[in-house]
């Protein structure tokens, strides 16, 4: 399976939903909050500008851009996790 990598805020409902589902799957994933460091934020705002994403969650699987929950949702039920 694909390693998730999931930007979002704390009080985010959908990267918390994002964070179950990783669980639920057993697929390994990293958390950043985005505002957790300056440097988090920088990195998170670089990303936005690249895909142009700008809700969280901002989702990559092994460094590909997924999208937001739905469409890491729908990239699980098309097999595209792994």
């Amino acid at each position: 399976m694909k390693k998730i990598t999931i930007y979002g805020k704390s009080y985010c409902g959908y990267c918390d939903a994002a964070k179950r589902m990783c669980e639920t799957l057993g697929a390994e994933y990293d958390y950043i909050d985005v505002f957790a460091s300056p440097e988090t934020e920088t990195q998170h705002k670089t990303l936005v500008e690249k895909y142009q994403h700008y809700t969280v969650p901002l989702i990559l699987a092994d460094g590909e851009f997924v999208g937001g929950f739905t469409e890491l949702q729908a990239a699980h039920k098309a097999g595209k996790l792994g």
